[in-house]
């Protein structure tokens, strides 16, 4: 059986205000930064590059509008209230609650295979080279994402696993997130902890993905000053490696 590639489009169009550490309040803008990324995404499954698209959004808004734009039956559009939660928790909680509802309630996901992979992909980001991405990935993981190990700290803004993965890691990790510390590092150590021998595991990207657009934190670009450079130099040494790695070893 082929593996399907699912994209999963986390999203809070209308914020709580009050957030810690949270810029990016503005529901007219923080809704035109998802529609570019939907515009993005949905060009990505009429093309065959996306098998399917999912969006989910814990604000409760009203997603007919959105719906009505991106109709496409490999297309799913969630919307329900999940922002109930004292103001001083990481929003990093509300992200992974949504993500445990979308699992519950999403058809889509319930018709997952054993060889499938959700792509969670923060809402507001359109990762540039997704193609590439997901072609430079590895074929048979049930956990898949980018560890900083000079941070402790796991990058959330791209991240995959199967159905195993999801209910061995991912299935009610958002309840150890009920604090400000942010689950970055909270992950970083639940993944140290986990029995390698449970699922397979794989803590670097194989090839970095492109990722634009503002973080919520201040607005900023993610890339940043001579982010591109940065990028090319980067995929540039990960490309370099891939050989090492296929003989099985740094993996």
């Amino acid at each position: 059986m082929n593996s399907r590639n699912i994209v999963l489009l986390t999203a809070t169009i209308k914020p709580k205000t009050e957030q810690h550490q949270f810029a990016l309040t503005n529901v007219d803008d923080r809704l035109s930064d998802y529609t570019k990324a939907l515009n993005f995404y949905y060009s990505k499954v009429k093309s065959g590059g996306i098998d399917r698209l999912i969006f989910v959004d814990n604000s409760g808004y009203d997603l007919a509008e959105l719906s009505a734009q991106f109709r496409h039956k490999h297309i799913e559009f969630i919307s329900f209230y999940g922002l109930d939660y004292p103001e001083h928790y990481h929003r990093g909680y509300g992200e992974f609650k949504l993500i445990e509802y979308a699992h519950k309630n999403s058809i889509i996901l319930s018709e997952l295979s054993d060889c499938d992979h959700v792509w969670k992909v923060t809402g507001r980001y359109i990762i540039r080279n997704i193609s590439n991405f997901l072609m430079i990935s590895p074929r048979d993981f049930d956990l898949y994402m980018n560890e900083n190990d000079k941070k402790n700290w796991i990058d959330m803004e791209v991240m995959a696993w199967s159905k195993k993965g999801f209910n061995h890691v991912v299935h009610n990790v958002w309840e150890k997130f009920a604090d400000g510390l942010p689950p970055e590092i909270i992950l970083f150590h639940a993944l140290n902890d986990l029995c390698k021998d449970e699922i397979k595991l794989i803590k670097k990207y194989y090839y970095p993905p492109l990722i634009d657009g503002r973080r919520g934190s201040d607005g900023s670009s993610f890339l940043g000053r001579f982010g591109y450079i940065k990028f090319i130099l980067k995929a540039v040494i990960k490309i370099l490696y891939l050989p090492i790695r296929s003989l099985g070893f740094g993996s």
